[in-house]
């Protein structure tokens, strides 16, 4: 498969206007390593971040950490490893797509590191059954809390690459 890369003057992670916020913080990989440009969660334990899985609030995103001289490839965070590492805040960033999102839309953590669209509305669940008291009230999604950035690119596809602005919704 051809993935379409929206930003190819950019890497994964980088900060494409050189003036996002960005700090340096204890970041755990878990049994994966992680690509630049994936979303970052806080941990439960010890306030360091790991990563993101779908629907989890995105504290910051895993900065390019540039080249490796040995191998003359991108560096990733290797797998089973706990370490500093310099994270964005909020800022410009190009990042990896898990799906169609359209230019302007709001995006939230997806899957293996990626980012997808989040929707804008409230789900209220259907059906034939009445609702008569506080006991009895329907669960309700509400998807934009999660949101964490914003889409700068029009994505076709799972796997395709774009800008967000991240840290604004």
């Amino acid at each position: 498969m051809v993935y379409v890369d929206n930003a190819p003057d950019f890497v994964l992670g980088q900060d494409v206007f050189g003036n996002a916020v960005k700090v340096v913080m204890t970041v755990k990989s878990g049994s994966s390593e992680i690509l630049p440009g994936a979303p970052l969660k806080i941990s439960g334990a010890n306030k360091q971040l790991e990563p993101a899985g779908a629907n989890e609030k995105v504290f910051a995103i895993l900065e390019d950490m540039g080249i490796d001289p040995n191998t003359n490839t991108r560096k990733t965070f290797p797998a089973n490893t706990t370490k500093k590492a310099s994270v964005i805040l909020f800022g410009v960033v190009k990042v990896r797509f898990g799906g169609a999102c359209s230019r302007g839309a709001p995006v939230k953590a997806g899957s293996d590191g990626k980012f997808v669209a989040a929707v804008n509305t409230v789900s209220i669940p259907s059906g034939a059954t009445q609702v008569l008291s506080t006991s009895a009230q329907p669960s309700m999604t509400v998807e934009a809390g999660i949101a964490c950035g914003i889409a700068l690119d029009n994505i076709a596809a799972d796997g395709d690459d774009g800008l967000i602005l991240f840290g604004r919704c």
